[in-house]
C-alpha cells in the first residue's frame, strides 16, 4: 500500500523476522507494473521466517518467487495462501507444487482458492511428500468429483497428520468424508488417532452456516465433523486466519 514499507527495506532492516503477513496488495500499482509476482521475491531473503501468509494478492501471475521461498525458506513451519493470483485460475499451480516438494519442515498447509483442483494427481503427490505435515486445510469452490482413493492413499503417507479440513464444492463430500475416516481408523494405529480430527464440507459460506447445527459423529477415536461452526480455519472462508483459542475437538 502506498506509504508501506517496501519488502527490500523490511528485509534489510528485519533480516531476522519469523512471522510475515501480507493481505490485499495489489501489486499492479507496484513499480514493476503487472509485476506477476515479481515484488514478493524479496520474501524468500527471510531465512528465519516460521510463518507466511499470503492473502488476497490479485496481481501474481507466476509462482518464482514460491520457488524461491521453498529453496531459501528452510524453516517455514507454516504456509497459508489464500486467493493469491486471478480469482478464475491458478497460474502459478507448478511452482507451488515445486515449493511443497522443498519445504520439509512444513506442519501446517492451508490454501485456498477457487480454482484449486483437488482432483489433481499431481497436487495429491506434492502433499504425500510434506512428511512433517500436521495439519491441512483446503477450500476451493471446484465442482465436479474428487477421487476419494487418491486422497486417501497421499492422506496415509503423512505419519504427523492429525487434522485434515477439505471445504469445496465436490459433489460427493459425504463419500470423501467417510472414506478419509475409514481408512484412518483401519490403516493408522490407534494411538495417533486420539487427535485426528477430519472435516469434509460445503465451500459456500451461507450452505456451511445453515449446515453448523448438524451433528457430530465420534466413531472409534476418529472425530468426524461434517459441519462445525468453529472449526479450526474459523469458517471456509478464513483460510488464512489464526486458529481460535481453546477449541481443539478430541475424541
Amino acid at each position: 500500500h502506498e506509504g508501506s514499507v517496501p519488502l527490500e527495506q523490511l528485509v534489510e532492516h528485519c533480516p531476522f523476522l519469523e512471522e510475515l503477513d501480507i493481505e490485499g496488495w495489489d501489486c499492479t500499482k507496484s513499480k514493476h507494473g503487472n509485476c506477476g509476482g515479481q515484488d514478493l521475491v524479496p520474501v524468500s531473503r527471510f531465512k528465519h521466517l516460521r510463518v507466511l501468509t499470503l492473502s488476497y494478492l490479485a496481481g501474481v501471475r507466476h509462482g518464482k518467487f514460491l520457488e524461491l521461498i521453498g529453496k531459501n525458506c528452510q524453516l517455514l513451519r507454516q504456509l497459508r495462501l489464500h486467493y493469491v493470483g486471478e480469482y478464475a485460475h491458478i497460474t502459478y499451480l507448478a511452482s507451488l507444487l515445486v515449493t511443497l516438494r522443498n519445504l520439509d519442515r512444513l506442519i501446517d498447509l492451508r490454501i485456498g482458492h477457487k480454482a484449486l483442483d483437488l482432483d489433481s494427481q499431481n497436487f495429491w503427490t506434492a502433499i504425500q511428500e510434506i512428511k512433517s505435515l500436521q495439519r491441512l486445510c483446503l477450500l476451493t469452490y471446484e465442482s465436479g468429483k474428487i477421487n476419494a482413493n487418491m486422497v486417501v492413499r497421499s492422506l496415509l503417507q503423512l505419519p504427523n497428520l492429525h487434522v485434515i479440513h477439505i471445504h469445496s464444492m465436490t459433489f460427493n463430500k459425504i463419500v470423501l468424508n467417510k472414506a478419509i475416516t475409514r481408512a484412518f481408523i483401519t490403516k493408522r494405529d490407534s494411538s495417533n488417532c486420539s487427535l485426528l480430527e477430519i472435516v469434509v464440507d460445503e465451500a459456500n459460506q451461507n450452505s456451511y452456516l445453515k449446515e453448523a447445527a448438524h451433528t457430530e459423529t465420534t466413531v472409534g477415536k476418529v472425530t468426524s465433523q461434517l459441519c462445525h461452526k468453529y472449526s479450526l480455519c474459523v469458517m471456509s472462508s478464513y483460510i488464512a486466519k489464526p486458529k481460535p483459542r481453546g477449541l481443539y475437538v478430541s475424541a
